[in-house]
């Protein structure tokens, strides 16, 4: 369960989260939406922790987020994706996805320097589970190919499956499927609704079209102006006037 309560924070003289708030029950999958600057992203930067709030908090499954430096919270289990994807480009495409299991593994360095059997077998099973999370989420470039040479759409669903892999009990993911056809987009949710349901995680899933989010949401989060102007079912949301206010403006209702 994360449970996110009266976060604010300030940039400079510009307040960025005012009083934010956000709930979520083990297996749920939630949509977090909003225009561009509404704080979407911000949020998940408190969460992961790389950004410190002015106030408020954050807790997973009972235990205070807020403070805590941004790797012991991904070693608690949250792990996460990007707007901007964010790939080691000097590496393979499977070695990508494997760094996000580089915590599941007991192939430490005094295994590798003496060459232990288990250090081995770790990298095969790795290297296995890698390439199902690739398959799973429709990735179609070879695995020899560069990641620097990835399309976009490419490059996000690497970043999704180096996130799965990581076997997270809350997965954020920032416009995992932007740019994509609808296929591909459908490919993503699926493997994301499948590994939700299956273990029982979290998957926080932030975009700007509400309708995105309605294909695997039970429900979804609306933010705008670093607020949270509603909260509730995809279809009900559809009609809230605060939420058409955030996207169309006031003008709408003249």
């Amino acid at each position: 369960m994360i449970e996110v309560d009266a976060v604010t924070v300030d940039f400079g003289g510009v307040r960025a989260l005012d009083g934010v708030a956000l709930h979520a029950r083990n297996g749920e999958i939630i949509g977090l939406v909003g225009p561009n600057g509404s704080g979407k992203s911000t949020l998940f930067d408190v969460i992961t922790g790389s950004i410190s709030p002015k106030s408020g908090s954050v807790i997973i499954d009972g235990v205070q987020a807020c403070g805590k430096p941004a790797h012991r919270i991904a070693a608690a289990g949250v792990a996460r994706t990007h707007q901007a994807p964010r790939l080691f480009d000097g590496m393979g495409i499977v070695e990508n996805a494997i760094a996000g299991a580089l915590g599941r593994t007991r192939d430490g360095f005094l295994q590798r320097l003496v060459f232990a059997p288990a250090a081995g077998r770790d990298r095969r099973a790795l290297e296995a589970l890698a390439k199902e999370a690739l398959k799973s989420v429709g990735f179609r470039a070879g695995s020899g190919e560069r990641v620097d040479r990835l399309s976009e759409a490419d490059r996000r669903r690497l970043e999704v499956a180096r996130a799965l892999i990581a076997h997270p009990k809350l997965l954020l993911l920032d416009e995992p499927v932007a740019g994509q056809t609808f296929a591909e987009a459908e490919k993503v949710l699926g493997a994301v609704a499948e590994y939700a349901r299956s273990t029982g995680a979290i998957a926080v899933i932030c975009d700007r079209d509400l309708s995105a989010c309605a294909r695997v949401c039970s429900r979804a989060i609306v933010m705008h102006a670093g607020r949270v102007v509603a909260d509730g079912p995809v279809d009900e949301l559809r009609c809230n006037p605060e939420v058409l206010d955030a996207y169309v403006g006031v003008e709408w209702r003249q």
